[in-house]
């Protein structure tokens, strides 16, 4: 009904075959990963490195299970963006660039373009 971001689960499956679905996969390094998450829960590196074995395996069962799909094939995203080389601005400037490249006439309809 409108323009929306959905974050979870499987949406990129839930969603593939919707016209104007944009889908990306953000990953960066399991150290990356760890001090990140150390930092933002006040944890330890192990209760972290648990906790990263833990959702990963989860969310791979989940996709499995209920979609028969790999989370990791790269053919179920448009972009794939490794956070661990880019800052969080970065990675917000690509993933916006991309989206408005591939819908540019949504963005832009024909008749706003000034020549």
């Amino acid at each position: 009904m409108g323009n929306v971001v959905i974050v979870g689960r499987a949406a990129n499956i839930i969603t593939a075959k919707l016209q104007n679905a944009f889908h990306v996969r953000l990953i960066a390094a399991y150290d990356i990963r760890m001090k990140r998450i150390v930092q933002r829960y006040s944890i330890t590196e192990k209760e972290a490195g648990d906790f990263i074995k833990r959702e990963d395996a989860s969310r791979k069962n989940y996709v499995k299970s209920n979609f028969y799909k790999d989370i990791d094939d790269p053919n179920l995203y448009h972009l794939i963006l490794n956070t661990g080389l880019m800052s969080y601005e970065e990675t917000a400037r690509v993933i916006t660039d991309a989206v408005i490249n591939k819908y540019h006439e949504k963005f832009f309809p024909k008749e706003e373009i000034l020549y």
